[in-house]
């Protein structure tokens, strides 16, 4: 998209004028024309130029659009993967992920095919409107763990392709993802896959309402890629917007010019986006008692998430600036490292009495989701971890699995979970200590392994015939690369910490 599209974008949104589009450190984003004061007004949106359940109408039947009066079909809310067994049930209504989904892969699609002329001026204006707000999306989603997996089982699946330096490249990169972050992305693929194909048993079993859609005739050329592009523009550009429906997550829309803002962790910087009565939508400036001044940024705050989850859900991470300096973190605030690998393997090196100690603490509610934090400082790890390391120091003899009560130091780690100790004993807090550190060991080695293996797979620049772009493959692959050195210097931080008597956990 170029500068006349951004221009023409504004002028139909920005009504105030108090915004406009740049490129800035972060890509493409939002800032103020002028000096603006703490909370005063940015952007206002009214209803007729968001794209959510209340209006999709405009672009497929309502047979398809979720309502406070019928709401989306319980199906499409199930755990587990059994409803993708079967992709020719058509469970109407779709969800909002679905609906929004259809309607920007038929765009997508449409792009590529030759148009349809629009039948009357209503379609011929609904038409303009998703070229001018569609137009400002990304063109694609090369940062995002899903689409390195859809592109590398597309792959897969041709029996007649024959790897490439850049799908080995995207399938190295999937194969060393930190463990609980690889475990994320699978989530995000499986919501992926149910909502692709909750749309595919549309067209297998009710095709006529395809055939109602704007630009439904290009169905067919729809392509994977296209699912991804469409899928991930829903799932990373909206926001919240009550609409009355049921479930919650039905409630959201998609944005011009909002979704354009970019992510801030700093209070300081965030600008409130409100939802008015009228159900419009409405920015305002930081209240940090001074407001922002002419040319800067604008910023939101996608929620308080860590770099694995920015990853999988949005296909970004905060930079961290490390530095032989452990003492102090500069990097994303909600940053943590997953150990609950390394527990496990911990308790299954222990034999009978780990075992006897994973069944304590899922009995107590703890067992799983250890982690490591770099902020606030010092590093330090959670609750869980602590209580989980107290317990696995604790040493135990074979003849006391079956009664363990009469332990002295499993009575006192009891005793710790209800509050009553702060610890068992000094012996056990210095083991506990030990055993953290080797944890971290074990953490900067992983770390180090991963990264030895993700470098050794990254090609020397060439031409190549991959449809995935190498340039971009490359560049994800040296953001995993830093992803893998900041959860080895948060290791190295809680190292110090321990090391220099700053564990006051």
């Amino acid at each position: 998209m170029g500068l006349k599209d951004d221009e023409e974008l504004c002028e139909r949104y920005n009504t105030l004028d108090a915004l406009c589009i740049r490129e800035g450190q972060f890509g493409r984003g939002l800032f103020v024309r002028n000096d603006v004061i703490e909370g005063e007004t940015l952007l206002v949106l009214p209803p007729s130029c968001l794209l959510n359940s209340s209006n999709a109408d405009r672009f497929v039947p309502k047979e398809l659009i979720p309502s406070t009066t019928k709401p989306s079909h319980p199906s499409h809310w199930e755990a587990g993967e059994t409803r993708l067994l079967d992709g020719k049930q058509c469970s109407l209504p779709l969800t909002s992920v679905q609906v929004l989904t259809l309607i920007l892969a038929l765009w997508k699609a449409g792009q590529r095919v030759e148009k349809q002329t629009p039948k009357d001026k209503r379609e011929e204006e609904s038409h303009k409107y998703l070229d001018l707000f569609l137009g400002t999306y990304p063109t694609s989603f090369s940062s995002l763990p899903l689409t390195w997996q859809v592109y590398v089982q597309h792959n897969e699946s041709n029996a007649e392709f024959t790897p490439n330096e850049t799908t080995l490249l995207l399938q190295t990169m999937l194969d060393h993802l930190p463990a609980h972050i690889k475990a994320q992305a699978q989530k995000v693929q499986l919501r992926f896959d149910r909502d692709v194909r909750a749309i595919q048993a549309v067209q297998l079993s009710r095709p006529d309402l395809l055939d109602q859609c704007m630009n439904g005739h290009v169905y067919s050329s729809i392509t994977m890629q296209d699912w991804v592009w469409a899928w991930a523009c829903v799932n990373s550009r909206c926001v919240y917007l009550p609409l009355g429906l049921k479930p919650h997550g039905d409630n959201f829309t998609l944005a011009p010019l909002l979704d354009m803002a970019n992510h801030t962790m700093e209070t300081e910087k965030e600008s409130k986006v409100r939802w008015l009565p009228s159900k419009a939508l409405q920015i305002n400036a930081p209240k940090n008692g001074k407001g922002q001044l002419q040319g800067e940024e604008i910023f939101i705050s996608y929620g308080p998430h860590s770099n694995g989850f920015l990853l999988t859900e949005y296909g970004f991470t905060i930079p961290s600036t490390l530095s032989n300096d452990l003492s102090e973190w500069k990097g994303n605030r909600y940053s943590e490292v997953h150990v609950d690998h390394i527990i496990l393997g911990i308790l299954e090196k222990q034999g009978n009495q780990g075992k006897a100690k994973i069944e304590m603490l899922e009995e107590q509610g703890y067992w799983g989701e250890y982690t490591i934090h770099p902020f606030p400082s010092p590093a330090h790890p959670s609750y869980r971890l602590v209580l989980a390391a107290r317990l696995i120091a604790v040493d135990l003899h074979d003849n006391e699995l079956n009664c363990l009560e009469k332990n002295g130091e499993i009575k006192a780690w009891h005793q710790n979970v209800q509050g009553i100790r702060d610890n068992i004993n000094p012996k056990n807090e210095e083991r506990m200590h030990a055993l953290l550190a080797g944890l971290c060991h074990l953490v900067c080695q992983d770390a180090d392994q991963h990264i030895k293996a993700i470098k050794g797979s990254i090609p020397q620049l060439s031409p190549s015939h991959s449809q995935f772009p190498e340039e971009e493959a490359i560049s994800s692959a040296n953001n995993l690369i830093a992803l893998h050195e900041e959860e080895s210097h948060i290791a190295r931080m809680l190292i110090q910490a321990i090391d220099s008597g700053q564990t006051d956990w």
